[in-house]
């Protein structure tokens, strides 16, 4: 999310807005909303106390697909339409209500730069729509209804591909490889090669 950030900054402070970016909880001052985005720790009630409102953007139909990389779980599920959820931060991770959501359409050939985009603009919107209309979007908060999921987080192991199975029954997972921090990579011999997968004409 940090190359969205400050146009958002710049577009909230230009209407009027005190607002300010930290990458880490323990710099946060205090305030009206604070939003954790793409923040990968829990964030402590100390730290939450800070503000009136603490919201998180999750990408999974809550109260299912609660945890770690949602949407690259589901996209080695074989799913192409994928929730986007806007909520309250609460002591148990992902169990808060339920502001705003929507769905984005993958193409079943998304790599990790694109639908990775499709999930930051799909963030924006539902984070600028909920200042845009607070304190009235407040009254949008519904409960978590039925049965939770829980993901667990992935790995570097996560990446390996199985050298006797086809590029075909493993394209969903080259589909969420990261290029640079958690490469593909098959062992053979005993030796680790690693693969890189672009788009042509993607760059």
């Amino acid at each position: 999310m940090n190359e969205y950030i400050p146009g958002l900054l710049l577009e909230w402070l230009a209407i009027g807005h005190q607002c300010a970016w930290v990458n880490s909880s323990a710099d946060l001052s205090n305030g009206d909303l604070c939003f954790y985005l793409s923040y990968g720790r829990i964030v402590d009630q100390p730290t939450c106390e800070k503000y009136k409102h603490n919201l998180v953007v999750h990408a999974s139909d809550l109260p299912s697909g609660r945890g770690w990389s949602p949407t690259s779980w589901m996209i080695l599920e074989g799913k192409q339409s994928i929730p986007v959820t806007l909520l309250e931060v609460v002591k148990s991770v992902d169990s808060g209500s339920i502001y705003a959501q929507e769905w984005i359409e993958l193409k079943s050939t998304s790599l990790t730069d694109q639908w990775r985009a499709k999930l930051a603009d799909a963030t924006l919107r539902l984070v600028k729509d909920f200042v845009a209309r607070f304190p009235e979007s407040l009254n949008s908060a519904r409960c978590q209804e039925g049965e939770a999921t829980y993901y667990a987080k992935r790995s570097p192991k996560d990446s390996e591909l199985d050298i006797d199975k086809s590029l075909h029954d493993q394209f969903n997972l080259l589909r969420i490889v990261d290029n640079h921090d958690y490469p593909a990579y098959f062992v053979y011999s005993e030796k680790k090669f690693f693969l890189q997968i672009r788009e042509e004409d993607s760059e």
